[in-house]
């Protein structure tokens, strides 16, 4: 599974890259959400597996000391069960005991497995109010064709960034949500496919212009 969680990181990031631009593969959000979900996948099979082995270390050793040549004998002591008595019934009784263990640790495994599976999708979760066939493509024609190649300095990134922040956030809350992060998207090219994947949600403008040092440094 943990393979499984990796190749998805891995799959997310090179889409993001080479399917389109300014998508962001993992925002803050999803990014918590993939280690809950290790957390969680990876507690359900060590839960799984210590209950088992502690299980199976009583219930297999019960017979480490059996003596199958000793027999019970019925109610009043008077006659002994026959040969093989005693052994049919508690290997029979401990087998159903393990097995019943055994379905009830698998189930905490397999239950901690898909729910990882089913909540693994990092995708961007858009409602119905975001829509995004009508989109004023005017509010963003300025970074339609931006060179972001021609940021040379800290400060003029920061300056851009803010630029780039302000005309985002439409509704003016401090936040670019994940709806008006598509919107954008979408104004300057990419798919609504790509853009319902990839749109992230940006926490605040400091978070924004954080990025200029890195922006800078790779150019």
């Amino acid at each position: 599974m943990s393979g499984l969680m990796w190749s998805h990181y891995e799959v997310r990031e090179e889409e993001a890259k080479i399917g389109g631009f300014f998508g962001l593969a993992f925002d803050t959000t999803s990014m918590y959400k993939y280690l809950f979900l290790g957390l969680i996948v990876g507690g359900g099979a060590m839960i799984s597996a210590v209950a088992l082995g502690d299980s199976a270390t009583k219930l297999l050793g019960f017979f480490d000391n059996y003596n199958p040549s000793q027999e019970g004998y019925n109610y009043d002591g008077s006659e002994r069960d026959a040969d093989g008595t005693s052994i049919t019934y508690d290997l029979s009784f401990h087998f159903v005991t393990y097995i019943m263990e055994l379905v009830v640790v698998s189930a905490i495994w397999l239950g901690a497995i898909i729910f990882g599976a089913v909540y693994m999708d990092a995708s961007s979760k858009l409602g119905p109010e975001c829509d995004l066939d009508n989109i004023d493509k005017a509010r963003y024609s300025y970074w339609a064709t931006y060179n972001w190649a021609g940021l040379k300095t800290v400060d003029q990134c920061k300056s851009e960034l803010t630029r780039w922040f302000n005309d985002l956030d439409v509704d003016n809350n401090g936040s670019v949500s994940k709806c008006e992060d598509a919107k954008f998207l979408m104004a300057i090219g990419n798919t609504k496919e790509y853009t319902i994947k990839y749109a992230a949600n940006v926490a605040d403008k400091a978070t924004a212009v954080g990025n200029c040092a890195g922006l800078v440094g790779a150019q």
